[in-house]
């Protein structure tokens, strides 16, 4: 799933604030990002208490098990981490279809309006086609007659006459 360099910026941005955090992912990646924060303060202070009593092989064990736990734990949120920048590119990408079905049908309406005119006069099958494909350049003919099947469907147009389509 590739960004444009927009989108990745967006994206960073929406990670970073945890947006989209309905990904059980999220909760996950955090409850790590606090144990790991949890093990580093408990180093600090044995790390502080032993150096103080001068006990070089509780120092030494001390060191081994903060790495093994610390490595354990941070690839337990390098995972989760990863599946939720998945969750989010997904999201994001949703977001990108359903604002480009938006915008395409938005464009559609306002075509048929322009051809309805003033008088709101019935528009030809083929010249509302016609339009959206050669004109506009926003669709194909395939496009064009699914988005007209699909608005009426909805009812936002109606088909006042055979082969003729009016707004509603």
């Amino acid at each position: 799933m590739d960004l444009t360099p927009e989108e990745e910026e967006k994206y960073q941005r929406l990670y970073e604030l945890g947006y989209y955090s309905t990904s059980p992912s999220y909760r996950e990646a955090e409850k790590y990002k606090s144990k790991i924060k949890i093990l580093q303060i408990d180093y600090d202070a044995d790390f502080k208490t032993f150096t103080q009593q001068k006990d070089k092989q509780k120092i030494e064990k001390l060191k081994k098990k903060f790495k093994d736990e610390n490595l354990k734990l941070t690839n337990r949120l390098i995972e989760h981490e990863k599946v939720l920048q998945e969750h989010v590119k997904s999201q994001m990408m949703k977001d990108k279809s359903s604002t480009m079905h938006i915008s395409k049908m938005q464009l559609f309406m306002d075509t048929l309006k322009e051809l309805e005119g003033e008088f709101k006069k019935a528009v030809l099958h083929q010249t509302l086609v016609r339009e959206l494909v050669d004109e506009k350049r926003a669709f194909s003919r395939e496009q064009a007659n699914e988005y007209i099947r699909r608005m009426i469907r909805e009812a936002s147009i109606y088909e006042s006459k055979p082969g003729f389509y009016n707004r509603v």
